[in-house]
């Protein structure tokens, strides 16, 4: 990068890695344009998640009441106005979500510095995200949002999906997609780690696992997704979730699995880092059945480490895996449960040979279009076509 380095700002909310796939997204894009991190966040003292060691961060404090929590709303005017002054030098700002402060903060800022400013809304404008809180939302797009994406530089999104979903809202917008990236992950002992994973679970090497990752909300569909493999009722297949606890708990799965009797579903907890990767290897296959995932790093880790997946609409990378000569596994059409259920059911029937093939070719896909080079050198390109513009107008 020679532009453009060390002259980027990311603005965002929380960046620990419970707040799932959006702080990882802040953390790339700052990673690739080598940018300080403003971060509008409510926890005390976060701690650096891997990856954030190198990233310089200012912490602009939420305050404590409803407002702070609901609108990330600052509580203290000096680290707001700080924040203000280390970004007058920058030569591009990126806003990270949308609803919040700190989106129509950092747009005033960009205005009044004269600093072009890109819009990423991560699956916010998903027709699912306004089934709920939909008023608020509504008010506050038609006061900043609208406004805010017509005036910035691009508003970017992760997949094609993703701004197909968004299109209503786009009149007058100029867009990007830029997929996000994964790093290579070496698969080379799975067998063993398969092995040693199974036994730990005390899981037969013949049975089939499907692996669910991600935050334990509603909005991920897990008892859906619970419910769905109970219904399949098919004793050789497992399922492993594994993500921290949101509006759902573990406890609150195992009571659900209990109370229907459906049996081999092992709830693990949050796993972070590279442990994560011996419970993919260990599965046969990846599952997402959420309302709305505009990216999913899950599901692009699981396309890594060689999983056919099962999809439902919600995921937007699946409109990216539909398209594809090879199979990749099951992309559903609707959010009917009988669709899931049957897709299960064939996932636990079909030869472990078609298993197989469908998670080489999505490891050939997620290696290929997923890189970190290739979203290092995307990003960096439309950040340096970004400022030009802005330097050529200003002569």
């Amino acid at each position: 990068m020679q532009e453009s380095q060390l002259s980027s700002a990311q603005i965002c909310l929380e960046y620990t890695p419970a707040f799932g796939g959006s702080a990882s997204a802040v953390r790339d894009y700052a990673l690739a344009l080598e940018s300080r991190v403003i971060a509008f966040t409510s926890t005390e003292a976060p701690d650096r998640p891997d990856g954030w060691s190198k990233i310089p961060v200012w912490d602009v404090p939420a305050r404590k009441d409803f407002l702070g929590q609901a609108y990330a709303w600052p509580g203290s005017a000096k680290s707001l106005q700080e924040a203000r002054s280390i970004l007058q030098n920058s030569k591009l700002i990126a806003l990270h979500l949308l609803y919040r402060y700190h989106v129509q903060w950092g747009a005033g800022v960009a205005r009044d510095f004269d600093i072009p400013f890109w819009v990423i809304p991560h699956g916010g404008l998903d027709p699912h995200v306004f089934t709920y809180r939909s008023l608020q939302k509504r008010l506050w797009m038609k006061s900043y949002g609208l406004r805010i994406m017509k005036q910035a530089a691009a508003v970017v999104f992760a997949t094609e999906g993703e701004r197909r979903k968004a299109s209503p809202y786009l009149d007058g917008c100029t867009t990007q997609v830029v997929r996000l990236p994964i790093d290579h992950i070496d698969t080379t002992g799975r067998d063993d780690i398969r092995q040693k994973i199974r036994s730990q679970l005390q899981i037969p090497a013949t049975d089939r696992v499907l692996i669910w990752l991600g935050r334990l909300h509603p909005m991920k569909r897990i008892f859906e997704t619970i419910q769905a493999v109970g219904v399949a009722n098919n004793a050789s297949v497992h399922m492993l979730i594994i993500g921290p606890d949101e509006a759902i708990s573990g406890n609150d799965c195992v009571r659900f699995s209990d109370q229907r009797q459906i049996k081999n579903v092992h709830v693990l907890g949050p796993i972070y880092g590279l442990e994560k990767y011996d419970y993919f290897m260990a599965s046969d296959g990846f599952i997402s059945l959420s309302h709305r995932e505009n990216y999913n790093y899950a599901l692009a880790e699981a396309l890594a480490c060689g999983l056919p997946v099962i999809l439902s609409p919600g995921n937007d990378l699946s409109v990216d895996l539909s398209n594809q000569e090879h199979e990749m596994g099951w992309m559903l059409k609707s959010f009917d449960e009988h669709e899931a259920v049957e897709a299960i059911m064939r996932f636990a029937s079909v030869p472990r040979s078609v298993l197989l093939d469908m998670g080489k070719a999505g490891q050939n896909w997620a290696r290929l279009n997923l890189v970190r080079e290739r979203f290092v050198s995307r990003v960096q390109e439309l950040a340096n076509e970004t400022i030009r513009k802005r330097d050529s107008k200003s002569k």
